[in-house]
Order: C-alpha cells, then sequence, then structure tokens
C-alpha cells in the first residue's frame, strides 16, 4: 500500500502532470469563453476562474522548470570547475 501512495505522490507532484493540466484548462476555458462570446452570453461563468486558474498553474511550473534549469547549471559549472581543478 505504501508503494502506491509514492507512485501517485510522484505522478501527482510532478512539474509535468501539473504544466499538462494547467494547458488542458487553459484550452477548455478559452474554448468555453470562445463560445459564450459567439452565443452572446454575458457576465462571468466559471470558465473565467478555470482560464484564471489554469494561467497561474501554467506560470508555476514554468517558473518551476526555469529554477530547475538554473539549478542544472550551477552543478554543471561547479563539476566543470572541479574537473579542471583535479586535472591541474
Amino acid at each position: 500500500m505504501g508503494r502506491f501512495f509514492n507512485v501517485t505522490n510522484a505522478i501527482l507532484n510532478s512539474p509535468y502532470v501539473n504544466m499538462f493540466l494547467a494547458l488542458l484548462f487553459l484550452y477548455t476555458s478559452i474554448t468555453g469563453l470562445i463560445d459564450n462570446y459567439q452565443s452572446n452570453i454575458k457576465g462571468l461563468s466559471i470558465h473565467h476562474g478555470i482560464a484564471l486558474y489554469g494561467l497561474v498553474m501554467f506560470l508555476k511550473s514554468i517558473i518551476n522548470a526555469l529554477q530547475a534549469l538554473s539549478k542544472i547549471e550551477k552543478v554543471k559549472g561547479q563539476m566543470s570547475k572541479q574537473i579542471v581543478a583535479k586535472k591541474d
């Protein structure tokens, strides 16, 4: 049972899953907004909230990805310095 929770935790906390869900939320809510606009339905609806939530999720996942890339570059730089130091 513990392995099941570990796997589901890894899937649910995956940045790729979050980015996919954010894009899915954005797509579905934007198509709903376009349908409402074409039908001349005015006012706020659930699509507005889902679009905003999807946008926030997408921005958070982009920020997490950029932070991960900067950490990778930092480690890469430190490793190259260690390799050069060992060669001398």
